[in-house]
């Protein structure tokens, strides 16, 4: 009971250090589709290379901590049951391991077996409550000065589009998140136990920043895809059929860059999670 009221207690202080970020950076890869949120709202500032500091004085007279409530719950579950996966996937699949300890081919295949449970970890976590990440986003990037309730958002959701709109975006996101997974792990695991154990909290902090803003960067794309296609949930007219038709409508309005939308602030939410990473690594 303890160990969970820390966990839930730094998840509250991480996600409150990062949350503005975050919804600096759903606004920007949403601009142009979260106009069924406020008819009025001037997407004037908001280009995909908006500055921090302007976006900070669009964000605070729009509340700059909404949605908290619903990601703070959001990143507790998902960090919770993707360890919890992680660790049943790795050993499902070391218990099938026949190369004896020690040996070349055991390493290569402890470190692949690791890549794939920390994928499959993430992949599963992220079905599971896949509908809450639908409501987080629509809450994030909702421009109307008066907010409006998860349980009000999910109602519109089901009315309109049925239980498949809670899950809008899933394959696209399925797909993110065990990449990223899938090079985050690579990376950690490519750092010998002895140096990270040696290294200064100053050193361990840019190794973990290097390698999570290089995963991120890898996989930006996808997140950008699926932020785009969950915003549209619940919605009488949708712009985008798929992931596929919304990719190649972002390609030829704004060229690949438009696939990077907000990622200055994503990267400013990734220094809070290699922060963390530091502290209980």
């Amino acid at each position: 009971m303890v160990s969970v009221l820390i966990e839930l207690s730094s998840t509250v202080f991480a996600e409150g250090l990062k949350h503005p970020f975050g919804r600096g950076q759903i606004l920007n890869q949403t601009h142009g589709l979260n106009t069924g949120f406020s008819p009025d709202f001037d997407v004037k500032a908001s280009s995909p290379h908006v500055v921090p500091k302007e976006l900070m004085n669009i964000l605070q007279s729009q509340q700059l901590f909404r949605g908290l409530g619903i990601e703070v719950t959001r990143q507790f579950l998902n960090a919770a049951f993707t360890f919890a996966y992680k660790d049943s996937y790795q050993s499902l699949l070391t218990s099938h391991e026949n190369f004896p300890p020690g040996t070349r081919s055991h390493n290569i295949r402890l470190f692949l077996n690791r890549i794939l449970a920390a994928a499959l970890g993430g992949m599963t976590t992220r079905l599971i409550f896949h509908p809450i990440d639908v409501i987080s986003t629509q809450q994030m990037a909702n421009f109307n000065k008066q907010g409006i309730g998860s349980w009000k958002l999910f109602k519109n959701i089901i009315t309109i589009d049925g239980y498949r709109g809670v899950y809008r975006g899933l394959q696209v996101s399925l797909t993110g998140i065990g990449l990223f997974q899938a090079f985050l792990e690579a990376c950690f695991n490519s750092v010998s136990s002895s140096f990270w154990n040696s290294a200064g909290k100053a050193k361990r902090f840019f190794v973990a920043q290097f390698f999570i803003i290089t995963s991120r960067m890898i996989t930006y794309p996808f997140d950008t895809v699926r932020r785009k296609l969950m915003v549209q949930a619940g919605l009488q007219q949708k712009s985008y059929q798929g992931a596929i038709h919304c990719c190649k409508d972002i390609l030829e309005k704004k060229g690949f860059l438009g696939l990077y939308e907000g990622v200055q602030m994503s990267i400013y939410r990734l220094m809070v999670d290699s922060l963390m990473i530091v502290l209980v690594r």
